[in-house]
Parts: structure tokens; C-alpha cells; sequence
């Protein structure tokens, strides 16, 4: 995901998380669902700023894998600290 390198080369990390999310969309991909908090990181919580560099115009919701565990187990989002992105897109499926 690149995480690992936003410290020493941030351009690079945020090139490799933009190759992600944008290979997972051209896809069909409407979410991600992660094993690493690293990736979490990474994938959801610097998308915006990946967006901006280098000016995308959708959004793919990020969750961490215990996240959907924790729906599946009837958790709400809120429960289980779903950012803005996730929770809107949950919402528009019903889940909520």
C-alpha cells in the first residue's frame, strides 16, 4: 500500500496507494476490505489527499476486515468507527 514509505518518500507511497485504489475501481470495485491497519491508513484515511495529487474524482470506502466482522455481527457503523466515506455508502445499501 506503501504506508511504510510515507515517512521517507511520501510521493511514492501515495503513487502506490493511488495504483491500488485506482486498479480496484477500474475493476468494478465499489469497497475495500483490508487486513493491515497500515492499509487502512493508507487506503482510507489519506484518500482525500491521494484525490487531490493526483485528481481523482470518485471515492471507494475502505474497511478494516474486523470492520465487517463487526457488521456482520450487527454492529452499527458508528459502533465500530466507520469513517464518513463508509458509513454514506453502507447507508445507500441499506446497512446502517
Amino acid at each position: 500500500c506503501g504506508f511504510p514509505l510515507m515517512g521517507s518518500n511520501p510521493t511514492v507511497a501515495l503513487k502506490m496507494a493511488n495504483n491500488i485504489l485506482s486498479s480496484a475501481k477500474d475493476n468494478g470495485s465499489e469497497m475495500l476490505v483490508h487486513p493491515c491497519s497500515l492499509c487502512h491508513l493508507q487506503l482510507d484515511v489519506t484518500q482525500t489527499k491521494i484525490q487531490k495529487q493526483f485528481k481523482q474524482d470518485w471515492n471507494l470506502p475502505a474497511l478494516y476486515i474486523t470492520q465487517l466482522i463487526g457488521l456482520s455481527f450487527g454492529y452499527s457503523p458508528k459502533e465500530l468507527g466507520l469513517a464518513k466515506m463508509s458509513t454514506e455508502y453502507l447507508k445507500a445499501r441499506g446497512i446502517s
